[in-house]
């Protein structure tokens, strides 16, 4: 465990690092937070090739962040470390450098955070690869999770090659290292494998519309349940029926004792964003 104000703590779970940093620099409530988040770049000047920021945070994902419901992006995790940091400047926990009116050692701080998550990512992989022992499990983990029950026999048309975003590859991989296994082969053409990230991005805010794209792909290469989720036109997809349809998938996972991807649907479904108005963290203001 680490007692230096503003770096990663190294508690177990990466979500009490993200509380000890909010603690660190004051405890700013949500509205502060989100009112930084434009200017970031104008805080925090671009060095060293950093892409720019994104602009906007909303409370429930700062709210999924912080209770460990769902992990950041790379992205995202500057955008929380630094909004952070510079709350503290203007209540006084951390000093400015005069020179730049930024928070001192901010560079620093920020890349111990970036080292942080990757190690959190690395911790979830060995946890997936490693399941427990259970002689019926298949043996080879890089596998798609087949719908053996929705699959019709034969030899299954391949769908168009998807090569997904980095946010949405970051989506995939927040809830395990299966995540990097539907990534690998929907970018050969693999329509359960384009099905399955419809589904799991479907219940993700920010990538409904590619979701509908990618289950419109699994149709048509002869999926033959990926079109009961895609939307009339002018619709959005039915979330809850997205969110049963992430069960399912679990509910597969464990019958065939694929446990890499039960513990990730389980995790798709815990994390799924359905609108809901999430638990507030300890500390911010009534919304």
């Amino acid at each position: 465990m680490s007692n230096r104000l503003f770096y990663p703590a190294g508690n177990k779970e990466f979500a009490a690092d993200l509380r000890r940093l909010r603690s660190d620099c004051g405890e700013p409530n949500y509205s502060s937070l989100i009112g930084i988040v434009p200017k970031l770049d104008e805080f925090f000047p671009l060095k060293h090739g950093r892409t720019s920021l994104p602009e906007s945070v909303s409370r429930s994902h700062l709210s999924q962040f912080f209770n460990g419901a769902r992990q950041p992006s790379a992205e995202y995790l500057a955008v929380i470390v630094l909004s952070h940091l510079r709350c503290a400047a203007e209540n006084g926990s951390i000093r400015i450098d005069p020179a730049t009116d930024a928070p001192l050692g901010w560079e620093a701080i920020l890349e111990a955070w970036q080292k942080r998550l990757r190690e959190a990512r690395q911790q979830d992989d060995v946890r997936d690869a490693s399941p427990a022992p259970n002689p019926s499990a298949p043996a080879d983990r890089s596998s798609v999770l087949p719908s053996v029950s929705l699959i019709d026999p034969g030899t299954p048309r391949r769908a168009d090659p998807v090569h997904l975003a980095p946010g949405e590859v970051d989506a995939l991989i927040a809830h395990g290292a299966y995540g990097n296994v539907l990534h690998e082969h929907a970018a050969l053409g693999d329509r359960e494998a384009i099905y399955q990230v419809g589904v799991v991005l479907a219940l993700h805010r920010d990538y409904r519309v590619r979701a509908v794209a990618y289950l419109l792909n699994a149709t048509a290469a002869g999926h033959p349940t990926a079109s009961g989720l895609v939307p009339d036109s002018g619709q959005g997809i039915d979330l809850c029926h997205a969110l049963a349809r992430a069960k399912t998938l679990a509910d597969m996972a464990e019958t065939s004792g694929h446990e890499t991807a039960l513990r990730f649907f389980r995790l798709c479904v815990l994390r799924a964003d359905l609108g809901d108005r999430p638990v507030a963290v300890e500390g911010d203001e009534p919304h």
